[in-house]
């Protein structure tokens, strides 16, 4: 197993602030950072040393490589949680739903399979079980192998995939992925 040399442990992953209470966040303590603020020394600047750490990642393969690399170069957690939305495919979950993809993939590239099980627990929030198939694109087309679809998070699994850091997805049905849509 990786030493951790950096005091934070756990990295958490969203693209945008639309999807996560990020006022609340800030007012609990928590640093809400973006991938140009870290590298521009941000982590430093901060008054106390955080176990938790919020990145904003930005949509799409881009920023999301780009920020899976910083956090695997430079902070070296144990943990990265990719929280956001993602549409549903297939109809059989309502918006609001949260899911943790059992399977991950995108067009070209080997099928991920991550871990259900979290770090920590859930709250009691039972209803949230590993299932579905996620898959990330660039846009809004899919496949019918799928169940739900997302922008980011297969990009941010194949850099943590076979390293010591652990990554997990949890995201909420925002729409049904659909011509509608």
């Amino acid at each position: 197993m990786m030493q951790n040399k950096s005091p934070i442990n756990l990295v958490i992953t969203f693209a945008l602030n639309q999807e996560l209470p990020v006022e609340c966040i800030r007012s609990l303590g928590y640093p809400i950072l973006s991938l140009k603020a870290l590298q521009s020394g941000g982590l430093n600047a901060l008054s106390k040393s955080p176990s938790i750490l919020f990145i904003t990642t930005g949509v799409g393969k881009k920023n999301s490589v780009d920020t899976a690399l910083f956090i695997k170069n430079n902070i070296q957690p144990l943990y990265v949680i990719n929280i956001g939305t993602c549409g549903n495919t297939t109809h059989k979950f309502p918006l609001g739903e949260l899911v943790i993809p059992e399977k991950i993939f995108t067009k070209g590239s080997p099928e991920l399979h991550l871990d259900g099980r979290f770090p920590f627990p859930l709250f009691s929030l039972k209803k949230i079980i590993p299932r579905g198939i996620l898959y990330s694109s660039l846009n809004r087309t899919h496949t019918t192998s799928c169940d739900f679809i997302d922008m980011e998070a297969y990009f941010q699994a194949s850099v943590f995939h076979n390293s010591p850091i652990f990554f997990y997805c949890i995201k909420s049905v925002s729409d049904h992925a659909d011509s509608h849509t």
